[in-house]
Order: C-alpha cells, then structure tokens, then sequence
C-alpha cells in the first residue's frame, strides 16, 4: 500500500558527518513524505527482425540476453501488459555481412506509466554465417508419396535417385545426411500415364533449397 510519514531533517557536511550545533536554525525541522508503492509483474520479452543480410550470407540466430523482464506500475495498468514485444524495426539486419549487437531499450515499448525494474537496455545479438552448398543425392525410395488415389500403382522409371543442391551454413550441411532430409511429393492430381510433380523436401533450420526439383513419376491404374 502507499505510505505516508513525515522525516526530520538532517544537516550533514562534505565528509557526511551529521553537523549538529546549536547556532544553526532550520526554518522547518521534519518534511512530509508519500510513497507510492507499485505493483509488480514479470512478462516475457519478444523479438522481431527484418530485413535480409548481405548476398551470400545468411541469419543463423539470434542470441537474446533477456527472454523476460519485471515491470511496475499500478494494478490497473499492469492489467493490459502481458508482454514486451520488440518490433522488427529495432533489429533491422539488412546487408549485415557479420554478427552484430543491437541494445534495445525496454520501456520504450511500454507504456509511459509502467517503468522496467530490472535491465533496462538488453543485448540481442544476430548471428551471421556465409552461405554454402552442398549437392545431396536423395534415392526415389526414400519420397514420401502424400495423397496416392487409390487404384493407383507409382513407378519411377529408370531413375534411382534425384541430385538436389542444399544451401545453408556449412556446419549445418557437414552434417546434414538423406536421413535428415524429408522429400514428399503429392499425388492427388495426378492421371494415368507420366506426371511431372514438384518434389516437397523438408530440410533442418537454415538450410533452403537452391531451386525448385520436380520428379517424373508413371502412374498406373491396377485395374488395367
């Protein structure tokens, strides 16, 4: 709750040693205080980045020193703050071709009668990585087939495998393996007879395809 009180007043010198003499007069002895005390509140921090970095590189993460924060302010007040988000414009890395810190300033995205009580101004690093490539050969049989009519038999020919290109960091793609790869086609257009259908791959965080890969595929009804 707020307190009230009133406090002497007391004459001290450069040392900070309470001067006490009887030759000095205060017009006034004590003062009248109030203190308001503030409700408080731990929400959590979001971030929001834009832009794109430099050709050729890429945002492999984003380190955030303070995920959550205490704030103060009135019940009332506090009541529509459940959250301090960070919009994109404060981290803006477009043509970054290295990692960079940007410090952020909490209540600057608060409203002006709650006050952050614990750190102020946070450090969100972005990291960057020049991107690579990496040829990876996927076998046919490893495609999943997503939405096979019924009726249907699916052949590939003579291919046995499709080459696609990875891009990503490269400590990301030395590890990458077929078995870290999901490639999907889906098969509910499709008509007797050969298809061209785009091949759907599933790759791990910060990798991308180079380009669009497509399969030829045969179908073939089993009621001949």
């Amino acid at each position: 709750m707020n307190i009230s009180d009133a406090a002497p007043i007391k004459i001290y010198d450069s040392q900070g040693t309470e001067i006490v003499d009887d030759r000095i007069e205060l017009s006034k002895t004590a003062v009248d205080i109030k203190v308001n005390v503030l409700m408080t509140k731990t929400v959590p921090v979001t971030y929001k980045t834009k832009g794109t970095p430099a050709d050729g590189y890429g945002v492999s993460g984003i380190d955030q020193a303070v995920t959550e924060a205490v704030i103060a302010g009135t019940e009332d007040a506090l009541r529509d703050v459940n959250s301090i988000d960070v919009p994109d414009s404060a981290i803006d890395v477009s043509g970054l071709n290295a990692d960079k810190i940007f410090h952020v300033r909490l209540s600057s995205y608060l409203p002006g009668n709650i006050t952050v009580m614990s750190e102020g101004v946070v450090n969100v690093t972005v990291r960057i990585y020049p991107v690579s490539e990496r040829e990876i050969s996927v076998p046919v049989t490893g495609i999943v087939l997503s939405n096979l009519p019924q009726g249907y038999n699916i052949s590939f020919g003579d291919v046995t495998a499709v080459n696609i290109t990875v891009t990503g960091e490269q400590s990301v793609l030395t590890a990458l393996t077929v078995t870290g790869i999901i490639p999907t086609i889906d098969l509910s257009g499709i008509k007797e007879g050969d298809n061209t259908l785009r091949l759907k791959v599933t790759l791990p965080a910060n990798c991308t395809l180079k380009q669009n890969y497509t399969v030829n595929v045969t179908a073939e009804s089993v009621n001949g």
